[in-house]
């Protein structure tokens, strides 16, 4: 590593080491946690073609050590810090090839890079199984869209498309070998998140206009990304008169949901 890397990863360490930490179980955060949220986004428009700076922060697991516990211990009473987090956290999940320019790079040492980028995102993806995570995210969704058009600030109206942004980068997120593996009847990391998003979501979210179009959009993207693993799985196994009864028994499931 050179010494302007070196340098660089120092100040990135004191950046993570100033958003909090866990005391006893809880989390608290610093005094200066949104000031060293926004540092974090702004290294990330900084970094190289190697990505430099994501894979950093993913090998020092700050989305699961200090983003995620952010917004759960305090995205519900402090408006800036959770608006800030979401950006970092979007950033963060955008998937590999978007950040490498829109295609897989084909020298080695560079692919090795994009790798480690796609390993990280799958590490985010099992953080993000996490019902209090995701009824933040609900209640946020839920409060915003309670407002007419009218009523919401165009700042509001960015956030709610943040934080789609979010859960989609999140369902984006490829299986690992192990989710590959797993029977027809074990559920994924990928399965699990979409079920916690019924637990914690689609039961916070009513059927006035706006929100059934909203929900109805949510629950698009969650079916297109969970056939498309039924797909993969049905391809690697040929098994597809029990995936199929799987779809049936999701579908069902989804018709009995509130709303």
């Amino acid at each position: 590593m050179t010494q302007t890397g070196k340098l660089i990863y120092t100040e990135l360490q004191s950046i993570a080491n100033g958003i909090g930490k866990f005391h006893n179980g809880d989390y608290i955060r610093e005094q200066d946690a949104v000031d060293c949220v926004k540092d974090l986004i702004k290294s990330l428009r900084r970094e190289n073609e190697t990505c430099n700076i994501r894979r950093f922060l993913g090998q020092a697991q700050v989305l699961q050590e200090d983003l995620v516990p952010l917004i759960v211990y305090y995205g519900r009473a402090d408006e800036e810090l959770f608006e800030v987090t979401i950006r970092c956290l979007m950033n963060l999940t955008q998937p590999a090839r978007i950040v490498f320019k829109n295609e897989v790079p084909q020298d080695q040492s560079t692919r090795h890079c994009y790798i480690q980028v796609e390993e990280y995102l799958q590490e985010y993806k099992q953080a993000f199984v996490n019902e209090q995570f995701l009824k933040v995210l609900s209640e946020k969704l839920a409060y915003f869209l309670e407002l007419s058009w009218e009523e919401r600030s165009e700042d509001q109206n960015v956030l709610i498309e943040r934080l789609l942004v979010l859960l989609r980068n999140i369902l984006h997120v490829a299986a690992t070998d192990v989710d590959r593996l797993r029977t027809d009847d074990d559920a994924s990391t990928h399965d699990q998140i979409v079920w916690q998003m019924h637990q914690a979501v689609w039961t916070n979210l009513s059927s006035t206009s706006p929100r059934q179009m909203m929900r109805g959009g949510l629950l698009s993207m969650c079916w297109r990304s969970f056939l498309s693993c039924l797909e993969i799985r049905r391809l690697n196994s040929c098994r597809l008169p029990v995936l199929l009864a799987v779809v049936e028994r999701k579908r069902e499931t989804s018709r009995s949901w509130p709303g």
